[in-house]
């Protein structure tokens, strides 16, 4: 993107858009195709700029601005979440969740699937930050707590302030999310690659 920010907020996006029936992916027949990339929330604002074939997305719940071309963004307006800080602070805790995922014990272990299976509901205690997986559910079951990812995990009462959080949480995470885990691995393997050239 060539254009400064301060160039890009003096911007007018007032074009009116239209896809072909072979520029739209699957995602776009989603309803959650378009949400905003700072905390998830289908609650945007889109514009576009015919001249410099760009979009600029406007969220009214946390005010970030984000304008995209065909390669690259560029946050114009607000900071990147601090997921498990603000999901500390937001959610609701005990509630009710919903397992969405079978776990990988489940899957190759059928005979001894462990103590969570898809479909259960569990009560989700807390919250932490595990290095693989990102922000994980503090799940009680029977007297035991035990971890599963946030992200496999639906509030049961899809009225609640929790089920729209977390809902962004997961929206946000499945397309912006790096592991620490893989980020970490990935920059070993890089720098073992360049010591051997």
């Amino acid at each position: 993107m060539d254009q400064s920010s301060e160039e890009l907020e003096k911007m007018e996006f007032n074009d009116k858009f239209e896809k072909t029936y072979s520029e739209i992916s699957n995602e776009d027949y989603d309803d959650e195709g378009n949400f905003c990339s700072i905390c998830g929330s289908l609650d945007i604002k889109i514009g576009y700029n015919k001249k410099e074939d760009m979009f600029k997305y406007e969220c009214s719940k946390c005010g970030s601005i984000v304008v995209e071309d065909e390669g690259s963004s560029m946050c114009i307006k607000g900071d990147e979440r601090d997921w498990p800080e603000y999901l500390s602070e937001t959610l609701k805790f005990p509630f009710i969740g919903e397992i969405t995922e079978m776990t990988d014990r489940e899957f190759f272990n059928p005979d001894d699937p462990g103590p969570i299976l898809f479909m259960d509901e569990v009560h989700v205690a807390a919250i932490d930050y595990s290095f693989k997986y990102g922000i994980v559910a503090i799940l009680k079951i029977n007297r035991r707590y035990y971890e599963h990812p946030l992200c496999f995990v639906d509030p049961v009462d899809d009225e609640s302030s929790n089920y729209d959080e977390v809902k962004d949480y997961q929206r946000w995470r499945e397309r912006h999310w790096l592991s620490d885990y893989i980020a970490a691995i990935s920059e070993a393997f890089s720098k073992n690659k360049s010591d051997d050239e």
